[in-house]
């Protein structure tokens, strides 16, 4: 290795040292707690952009097929009195009507996914969100108690707990179920 090589090795891990240091973990966790709640909100409006989609498709269908019921209406009345160039017409613009009452339907259809995937989507990243804040809170308190402490100290913070197994789950449920009848176990 040459000693070019070294020294700009030496410079990189220098300036990264310095970066570490000039960098303040709180603000960096206040600005992606911003970006998460800037991106629900975001999310949130296109869910509220989706369901009035929704509604005014679903406002056009309704719309569509009493306009759909008139013209049967009408080819039946047609036929009724032999005007068949009449009922031909009519027929023409029935189909033409159902064709597009199925296609809206396929958009109805797809919208309600849409709606149902982005809700659930929100739902996860709002309780995502609601665990990196607790996390957030309880980083930030520790932090006033020792204005020293240092981001290794609480890496807990960025490790989730495992979920509880099966058996302390229904432990717990016993305990609760005893605790309501007043007893001990």
């Amino acid at each position: 290795m040459t000693i070019l090589n070294r020294f700009i090795k030496l410079c990189k891990a220098d300036i990264h040292g310095v970066m570490d240091e000039i960098e303040d973990r709180g603000l960096l966790l206040k600005q992606c707690l911003r970006d998460m709640e800037t991106s629900l909100t975001d999310k949130k409006a296109r869910l509220d952009q989706l369901t009035a989609s929704r509604a005014q498709a679903e406002k056009e269908f309704e719309i569509r097929q009493g306009e759909l019921e008139k013209l049967e209406a009408d080819v039946t009345a047609a036929i009724g009195k032999e005007r068949d160039d009449i009922a031909r017409l009519l027929i023409k613009k029935v189909n033409r009507l159902r064709r597009h009452q199925l296609a809206m339907q396929r958009h109805l259809t797809a919208v309600a996914e849409d709606i149902s995937r982005l809700q659930d989507t929100i739902d996860s990243q709002q309780q995502e969100l609601a665990t990196i804040k607790l996390q957030a809170a309880t980083f930030f308190h520790c932090r006033e108690m020792e204005p020293g402490i240092n981001s290794a100290a609480v890496g807990w913070l960025s490790d989730t707990a495992p979920d509880p197994s099966e058996e302390e789950i229904e432990l717990e449920l016993l305990r609760r179920k005893d605790a309501l009848r007043g007893g001990d176990l």
